[in-house]
């Protein structure tokens, strides 16, 4: 699927970090949510660098994370 081509996005930090946000959320959608929180994570991990100050993007990555750790029932990570 498409992760696989994400790897060719390094050199552009904002794309590859807005990609795996949204492929999450569709993986989320299709009840893939281990996927989903994988790359979730990698996203929240890679706006988190690129953002230094809070950042609406930032917010919405957050959002969906939650969304997704409370789906797979772990709640006490939830807090991001």
């Amino acid at each position: 699927m498409g992760e696989e081509k994400i790897s060719k996005l390094n050199d552009q930090p904002a794309v590859k970090g807005q990609i795996m946000e949204v492929l999450g959320n569709i993986y989320g959608l299709l009840s893939y949510h281990q996927k989903a929180d994988s790359l979730l994570k990698m996203a929240m991990t890679l706006k988190q660098n690129l953002y230094k100050t809070p950042d609406p993007g930032l917010a919405s990555i957050s959002f969906s994370l939650a969304a997704n750790k409370q789906i797979l029932g772990e709640y006490d990570t939830t807090k991001v």
